[in-house]
């Protein structure tokens, strides 16, 4: 296993491959790090401005045809997906109605 990370970092193109994987790797715990801050973030606002639940979304999903590269590798015809998260109504005393 050593060997072939030995060979892996031999060349340039080796290099490039390990630092982009590297870099998609700590991507993961900075996205969970900002989810939590914007968290945080949101209910120091909601309580700072008496926010108060008013309604409620029901998510959806939704499929569509559109363009671009299929499973064989090719460009063609396929078939997207949207995915809407539920949503609550928060109105806070700015009235300003937010949906998260």
């Amino acid at each position: 296993m050593f060997d072939d990370i030995h060979d892996l970092l031999s060349d340039w193109e080796g290099r490039l491959i390990l630092a982009l994987l590297l870099v998609c790797i700590s991507l993961l715990p900075l996205s969970i790090w900002a989810a939590v801050q914007e968290s945080r973030q949101w209910e120091e606002f909601s309580k700072t401005h008496n926010c108060r639940r008013i309604g409620e979304m029901k998510g959806a999903v939704q499929t569509g045809i559109g363009y671009g590269v299929t499973s064989n590798g090719t460009m063609g015809t396929i078939v997207t997906t949207t995915v809407e998260p539920d949503k609550t109504g928060w109105l806070c005393d700015d009235g300003i109605t937010y949906w998260r």
